[in-house]
Parts: structure tokens; sequence; C-alpha cells
């Protein structure tokens, strides 16, 4: 019943008072599936909130921009250039690339073609939502690099809280996960070395410690 109202609601998106809350009907259907087990439909549900997304494209057929990320990530021997170089705003998709990177890398027989593109999105997103906090309450704040960001998103207790609601940390030690079984190891390591060193949320780092522990 509850997937059939939001369903009409989203049939009717264009009379919304809030246009954005479009995205909000789909994730509320995309947890209704996943409560129901349709991992399929869940799937489509996120994928919709990502159409409006240009640096996404599509399953398959990725934007250009997006083509130029995962060129970066996998060519360099960490993954200083791909945090230095790339920014992308869409907050309302995040929790979509999130939850179709972990989806497609843990519970869909490891579909790596399809969870780096989003984990990738995902941990850019993060990263430029990160600089735009610290900015708020340092307007000083220059990126100096991905293991300074790291460190500068302790210096206040709102963006620690901020970010771990958000899954800020998460977006990257999966983009790591997703990266080392794609044999990207180098990238992986770097990125898992700077966030048990640097992070500052401990739970984030004795994680990306553990891994790393893992594989020695």
């Amino acid at each position: 019943m509850a997937l059939k109202a939001y369903r009409e609601a989203g049939k009717e998106r264009e009379f919304l008072d809030i246009p954005d809350r479009r995205f909000e009907i789909l994730y509320r259907m995309a947890d209704i599936s996943a409560i129901a087990g349709d991992q399929a439909a869940r799937e489509q549900y996120l994928l919709l909130v990502l159409t409006e997304d240009p640096l996404f494209g599509r399953p398959g057929a990725e934007s250009p921009s997006l083509k130029a990320m995962l060129r970066t990530i996998r060519e360099g021997k960490d993954a200083e250039k791909f945090f230095s170089l790339y920014r992308h705003q869409n907050a309302v998709a995040l929790k979509a690339c999130q939850d179709l990177a972990s989806f497609y890398h843990r519970d869909s027989d490891g579909r790596l073609d399809r969870a780096l593109p989003v984990a990738v999105i995902s941990a850019v997103i993060s990263v430029s939502l990160l600089e735009d906090a610290i900015i708020r309450t340092n307007f000083e704040y220059v990126y100096k690099g991905f293991p300074d960001i790291l460190a500068a998103g302790g210096s206040r207790p709102e963006i620690l809280e901020w970010a771990d609601a958000n899954g800020i940390w998460d977006s990257f030690l999966l983009l790591a996960a997703v990266l080392y079984d794609g044999g990207s190891r180098s990238q992986a390591l770097s990125i898992w070395s700077d966030i048990a060193r640097y992070c500052p949320d401990a739970v984030a780092s004795r994680k990306a410690s553990g891994e790393l522990n893992a594989r020695k």
C-alpha cells in the first residue's frame, strides 16, 4: 500500500510544492523495495535518482567526465590526483551512489563494472561536500591533499556529526574496496592508509586499519 501511494505521488511530481521531493519519493520506494526483498526494483528506483545527473550518464554508457575520472583513478599510483582534480556538488545523488556501489560490490555477485562508476561519484560528491563544510567554518581553508582534508574534517564537532550522518567516510572506504577488488590495489591501499592515519572518525580509521592489516 505504501509503495502504491508513493507511485501515485511520483506520477503527480510536477505538482509538488518542493520539486526535489521527487527524489525523496524515489528513495522511499527504494527503501520499501529493499524491505520487501525486491532488489531489482530497489536498483531501478536508485538509478532513477541519477537520471538527472549529467555526470552519471547511464550504466555502461558513462558520461565523458565520468570516464575521465575513471581513467585518472585507474592510472594513478595513488588516489591523490583523483581527489585533487574532481568535484561534484550533487548532494541529492550521494545516497543513491553509495547504495548502488554497495549493492553492486557486495550484494550482486561483485559487479565491479557497475560498482566503480557509482563509487567514484559518491567519493567525489563526498570530498566536495566535506570541503564545503570545512570552508563554512574556516573561510581560509584551501585543499592541500586528501590527508589534509580528512584531518580538517575533525576541526569542528558539527562537521564530524554531519559527515557520520551522511556516510562521508564510508564513501571513501567503499571506493577503496571496489578499487582493490578490481585490481587497482595501490590506489586502494593509499586511500585506506590515509583514512587510517588521518581520518578523525575513530570507527572509519579502525575499519581502514583493519583492511590494511588483512592484506599484509
